[in-house]
């Protein structure tokens, strides 16, 4: 690896899709942290989620782990929380309760980078359908009908697994050991957790709930693993070779995970169509004073590298906004990144890929921008987090060396 000594500057973020800790107002689910930004960009991340990795789960060494294939598949499902608090906790004004959430959601297919054990997907919304004022007000101040993600991998016991967010492209973990996944089956859901409280006292949430799978009527879901045969309006290569086979999360010298997303044309544009050139995949926010100034010199950089004879690409994954990393960019702060630093690369609506990859390879070092050196072969070649004067001019070295020169 080149390394170069740069002054790097980052809008800093650290977020927590797994909702293990308590918010300071008694949420069990909050992840409340201050972000900075070396450009006075001062933003809180903030994501409500029901989940928790620290689980007590049933097993059951007889499952059957094939999971179905080959049609498309709908779900839906109740899930009923109980929440228990402590004498601590009672004191601060806690009182047991329960709420209940029911889910209908669709099979995805393009997103596998936010869980990469999962087999199978759904996304939908779900609806709080009782407990909201009385219950599940206590712990968070979110709305009663939220984004869901479900999923259905390896599980720790040999069996299968659940996982789930209730955040909009959030990354999933492992929560829960089921009885089966299969079409038309009652699939059982059932976990526990501890959380303390940041105002006092312990909370023993125990969930409870039932899912149902059925063969969808709707149309196949967009599809990473399908090879694009139409031209993209907006002329980006179409080179996936269907072949690529990745971990599922970033590590030096491995595959990418692939994601599709939607471009100034208004189509998804799968990453591994970038297969045979180098790019850069820059994931940014556009309120990141850092993020601004790496695009601003970006033009000119892919310019100059091109007239050297290399063939590469500038890919930018645009969020919301430092403080939903995890959102999509509406329409008109896409635009208006667009109209600032042009439409000539490939700028792209981001749906939690740069949260789910690079957070889970720097950590607690996650920034942004954050972007990395992708290879002709689709490997990771180098990243980094922070945007500073000598960093396109190192981008350009690690590509240089790669080619020989």
């Amino acid at each position: 690896m080149l390394l170069t000594t740069l002054l790097l500057f980052a809008c800093a973020t650290k977020d927590d899709d797994t909702g293990s800790a308590a918010g300071t107002s008694g949420t069990e689910v909050d992840a409340d942290t201050d972000t900075d930004s070396d450009t006075d960009s001062d933003t809180d991340t903030d994501t409500d989620t029901d989940t928790d990795t620290d689980t007590d789960t049933d097993t059951d060494t007889d499952v059957d782990t094939t999971l179905p294939e080959g049609d498309v598949y709908d779900i839906s499902g109740a899930v009923t929380w109980t929440l228990e608090f402590d004498d601590a906790a009672e004191a601060s004004g806690f009182t047991d309760c329960s709420y209940t959430r029911e889910l209908v959601a669709k099979e995805i297919r393009d997103q596998g980078y936010l869980c990469p054990d999962c087999e199978l997907m759904f996304s939908g919304d779900a609806e709080m359908t009782s407990g909201y004022a009385d219950c599940y007000s206590q712990i968070s101040g979110a709305d009663s009908t939220n984004p869901e993600i479900w999923g259905f991998g390896p599980g720790e016991s040999g069996g299968l697994g659940f996982y789930r967010t209730s955040v909009a492209n959030g990354s999933m973990g492992f929560l829960a050991d089921v009885n089966q996944v299969d079409v038309d089956a009652p699939i059982d859901l059932y976990w526990t957790s501890d959380s303390e409280l940041t105002t006092g006292g312990n909370m023993l949430l125990t969930a409870v709930g039932e899912a149902l799978m059925t063969v969808s009527d709707s149309p196949p879901p967009a599809d990473t693993d399908v090879v694009r045969t139409e031209p993209y309006a907006c002329g980006w290569p179409t080179n996936n070779p269907g072949t690529l086979v990745g971990p599922g999360y970033l590590e030096d010298g491995a595959v990418i995970p692939n994601g599709m997303f939607e471009d100034a044309c208004g189509e998804l544009v799968s990453l591994y169509d970038f297969h045979g050139s180098y790019f850069i995949l820059d994931a940014a926010q556009p309120d990141c004073g850092p993020c601004q100034d790496m695009a601003e010199a970006g033009e000119q950089a892919i310019a100059d590298m091109r007239a050297e004879g290399m063939d590469v690409y500038y890919v930018t994954l645009l969020g919301k906004s430092l403080s939903a990393v995890n959102e999509e960019p509406p329409d008109s702060t896409y635009v208006s990144w667009l109209d600032a630093f042009g439409d000539l690369e490939p700028v792209l609506k981001d749906r939690g890929y740069g949260y789910a990859t690079y957070a889970a390879y720097w950590g607690d070092g996650l920034g942004y921008p954050v972007w990395g050196v992708i290879g002709p072969d689709m490997t990771l070649m180098y990243s980094s987090v922070g945007y500073g004067s000598g960093v396109w001019n190192d981008i350009a070295a690690q590509i240089r060396s790669d080619m020989g020169g």
